[in-house]
């Protein structure tokens, strides 16, 4: 195995097989079980037969897997070109549901053609152009477009419409010609993929959600009779039940699965419009994926994208050829085998050939599962991918980033893909050039590169950083080598925008695998359009403070405090208490800064960012920090009991109590390294303080106390609250230790204080 670093990096292709494949079988079955429900809901929504989209999985495992360029990708039909395809069936059939079959495959087939050439010409870096904004509202649209056509099918009802608007408009309607056993087998499916969701086990993770609800669903199904129609009462009422209309069917014989394809519509331009979306909606999914699993290899392996653009691309080839749905790089399913200890390509190769063991042996048993648990599944996936969080998330990163979001969003759900992706191009480089972006440096970055000591270069950016131009920065980098530290000056820059810093941001986390770093200056004197620490940033004198802003500063003149109201990352004595494990990402503002008796006081509004690199979580809140104290003080943590978020860890976890204060010792969690010197700390004096100002967290680490209430920000008048408990707790800690011996009396102690 080849060291890099502290880790062995595992063989490739026979190497990889040989060490790794008990753990690579193990988590290849338990993907393939994950993948067969959602291959044949996927196909469904498509508008595809069921077993199209196992036909794609299996391709995806068994040919795609030797000679992808990601080690973990799993590789299989995606749920949200569900949405492209059964568009596609639609127009191209012109109500003849098998020709629009067969010319979709055909507009898959030519749109495999096209990924292998981007492949070829090197264009894996194709999703770093986009904005970041018109990725998520199009994969946002996508989802919402599925959970919403496949909410009638969970509920039993047909879907009658291609139009997403009309679905949605029809939904009241459901109900009223309603098949009760389907409602109640798509509710049941609902409720265990949202309770799976929810619950975070060990069970869940071993047993996922899709498996879960067909172990639950088939023997319900036989127990309702669904195999056979039938006819059956219910509040009254009486109802014919037949299983063609509700049940996956896949025919025995295998020689009737594959479809070929036709290319009689291959002067359409409706045609060609649905082989650019095939194209370019998979091609960036899949390196969006393929970008977020490389993120969590734990042997931080980088894919080469242009490999696994080409690799799909011969995938959706074979596909488009024999009749299955067009295959991305799936990262849910990719998730789920790292988790279970996949660790070489042979993981994915293991899905693909379980699956087919599956379709040999198993018909009888998939065409038992009912087509409304296989809805529920997209339509909970689906919702996943446009919950209001996402919706929020943008307008945290700022306004203009909501703007593309939406016009992405309903652009696609209203009209096509290629129509909103261009729409949120042009509007994010009008937002742009009205932000400060030259015309002429839309597409090329003026970026200067000097070689500084050692492996660190200084990389100044003038004029526009911005989507469009990061590309060409891009160039500059893949010149440097990946262990040496990157320094961007953005001082002289007009604008960087949202995107080039989340594009920047993850070039980072990728370079750090190979012990590299990108360090950012430059943006002191620029304004942030929000409080996020990858939001646009513009030179000042565009923007005016923040009402928040204002009334700080306000606070600040009345009582002859320094304010700064600027975002900085450099964060000073906050640094030490960073769990740089926890946060990949953390800025402050609105910095209030005194000194008193030589003690300073700092209070500052800080922005997290979680290092969870699937789910990322930002977090905002308002912490001070006390220092310049001329006695040593231990370390130790102090938090509210039940209260779990902390900065850093410690060995110790005991809590420390004192018999002589209850109230003190029921209401906090003391816990610290050296339990005598904390003792010998926290004097009545002290204790009766805390006693009295209950809500605040105190951690202290080299001497310096951070404090802080909660993970949000605090109002303008907790702030003023906050600085009046922060200088009683100075003047309590100096004057205790300073001058009055250990072993004063509480009297003697409280009338010093006084």
């Amino acid at each position: 195995m080849q060291n890099i670093g502290s880790f062995f990096v595992p063989g490739d292709y026979i190497l990889g097989l040989k060490q790794h494949w008990k753990n690579d079988l193990l988590s290849g079955i338990v993907v393939a079980l994950m993948a067969l429900p959602m291959s044949l809901g996927i196909a469904l929504a498509s508008g595809f037969p069921p077993i199209a989209g196992v036909l794609t999985a299996i391709v995806g495992g068994v040919v795609v897997s030797f000679i992808s360029g990601s080690q973990l990708s799993i590789k299989g039909p995606a749920g949200g070109l569900s949405a492209i395809a059964i568009g596609s069936v639609m127009l191209l059939g012109a109500g003849d549901a098998n020709m629009g079959y067969k010319c979709t495959l055909a507009a898959i087939l030519i749109a495999g053609l096209f990924q292998i050439l981007f492949g070829m010409a090197k264009l894996g870096n194709l999703g770093d152009f986009f904005p970041s904004s018109v990725i998520h509202g199009m994969l946002a649209a996508l989802g919402f477009i599925m959970a919403i056509k496949q909410l009638h099918v969970c509920l039993g009802s047909q879907v009658v419409s291609n139009n997403t608007w009309e679905l949605v408009m029809q939904i009241p309607t459901i109900f009223q010609s309603i098949q009760p056993k389907i409602i109640i087998i798509g509710l049941i499916s609902l409720a265990i993929m949202i309770l799976f969701g929810v619950v975070n086990t060990r069970f869940t993770k071993m047993f996922p959600a899709p498996l879960m609800v067909v172990s639950v669903v088939v023997p319900l199904s036989l127990l309702m009779g669904l195999s056979h129609a039938h006819h059956y009462q219910f509040n009254s009422f009486n109802y014919i039940f037949e299983p063609n209309q509700y049940l996956i069917h896949v025919p025995s014989n295998l020689s009737n699965v594959l479809s070929l394809p036709s290319f009689s519509k291959i002067l359409n331009l409706d045609f060609w419009s649905y082989v650019f979306m095939f194209a370019l909606a998979g091609s960036i999914e899949s390196l969006i994926s393929t970008k977020a699993v490389d993120k969590l290899d734990p042997y931080h392996r980088t894919s080469d994208h242009n490999q696994d653009l080409f690799a799909i691309g011969v995938g959706n080839v074979i596909c488009g050829m024999f009749g299955g749905l067009p295959m991305i790089a799936e990262s849910k399913r990719s998730v789920i085998n790292i988790s279970n200890g996949g660790t070489t390509r042979w993981a994915n190769f293991f899905h693909g050939a379980f699956l087919f063991l599956i379709i040999l042996i198993a018909i009888p048993f998939i065409n038992l599962i009912p087509m409304a648990a296989l809805a529920a599944m997209l339509v909970f996936t689906g919702a996943k991918m446009a919950l209001p969080s996402e919706f929020s998330k943008s307008y945290r990163i700022g306004k203009e980033q909501l703007l593309v979001f939406l016009t992405v969003f309903l652009l696609t759900v209203t009209y096509n893909f290629l129509i909103a992706i261009a729409a949120g191009i042009v509007l994010e480089l009008i937002i742009n050039v009205k932000y400060g972006a030259g015309l002429k440096s839309l597409f090329k970055a003026n970026l200067a590169i000097k070689k500084q000591t050692g492996f660190t270069y200084l990389l100044r950016v003038e004029g526009p950083a911005i989507f469009s131009n990061f590309l060409w920065a891009k160039g500059y980098l893949n010149r440097i080598p990946d262990n040496s530290h990157l320094i961007f000056d953005f001082s002289k820059s007009t604008i960087v925008d949202h995107s080039f810093l989340d594009h920047l941001h993850y070039t980072g986390e990728s370079r750090k695998a190979q012990g590299g770093s990108i360090e950012i200056i430059g943006l002191d004197f620029h304004n942030h359009l929000s409080a996020h620490p990858l939001a646009t940033k513009r030179m000042n004198g565009l923007t005016v403070q923040t009402d928040r802003q204002l009334e700080l500063e306000l606070i600040c003149n009345t009582n002859s405090y320094s304010f700064d109201a600027r975002n900085n990352h450099n964060l000073g004595r906050y640094g030490a208490f960073i769990n740089e494990t926890k946060f990949k990402e953390v800025t402050k503002e609105n910095v209030i800064s005194f000194s008193r008796q030589g003690v300073n006081f700092e209070i500052a509004d800080l922005h997290l960012t979680s290092s969870n690199t699937l789910q990322e979580q930002h977090y905002k809140m308002t912490a001070a920090v006390i220092d310049g104290f001329s006695f040593e003080i231990p370390k130790f943590l102090l938090q509210k009991e039940g209260f779990v978020q902390t900065f850093f860890q410690f060995g110790e976890t005991k809590d420390i109590d004192f018999k002589e204060f209850p109230r003190f010792s029921y209401y906090y969690l003391l816990t610290g390294p050296n339990e005598t010197l904390i003792r010998k700390f926290f004097r009545p004096g002290i204790i009766i303080l805390l006693e009295e100002f209950k809500g605040y967290n105190i951690e202290c680490i080299d001497g310096k106390l951070l404090i802080y209430k909660r993970m949000t920000e605090l109002h303008e008048e907790e702030i003023v609250q906050m600085v009046d408990f922060l200088k009683q707790l100075a003047q309590t800690i100096y004057s205790l230790h300073a001058y009055l011996p250990i072993g004063t009396s509480l009297e003697a102690e409280l009338e010093f204080i006084s």
